[in-house]
């Protein structure tokens, strides 16, 4: 069963970039349990903070890309994962990223109204409005 609140794992190899995806995200009423840097990092720290949504970079050091690290999860996991990149019209990473089943694939430099309506669409809204 899917975690019902508005917690989000930012996974970004790029500290400032990924401290500044949680501002963004949580002036927008989201809750960030936590940004790492690598793939290894990111399948751990969903183990640890069952968050209702995934944010990751395609692009990551270390052994393990996102893709990869999605890949790793949803071995036990159907948590809706959003994939950030710059490379968003590599049609080779466009197919792998879409093995994976992401909520959706990101251009790094879009909008954040984009992604706050994709994060949005990822939880439920509680019984009471529904």
């Amino acid at each position: 069963m899917r975690n019902n609140s508005k917690k989000i794992l930012i996974v970004e190899d790029e500290a400032l970039v990924g401290m500044m995806l949680a501002r963004m995200v949580e002036s927008h009423g989201f809750c960030v349990c936590d940004v790492v840097g690598t793939g290894e990092e990111a399948v751990a720290a969903y183990h640890s903070h069952d968050p209702g949504v995934i944010l990751m970079d395609v692009s990551l050091g270390g052994s393990m890309d996102g893709i990869d690290a999605g890949r790793e999860i949803r071995l036990t996991s159907e948590v809706p994962i959003v994939f950030f990149t710059g490379y968003y019209r590599d049609q080779n990473l466009l197919k792998r990223a879409e093995d994976i089943r992401p909520l959706a694939v990101l251009d790094k430099l879009g909008a954040i109204d984009e992604l706050v309506a994709i994060l949005d669409s990822a939880f439920p809204l509680p019984d009471s409005f529904a």
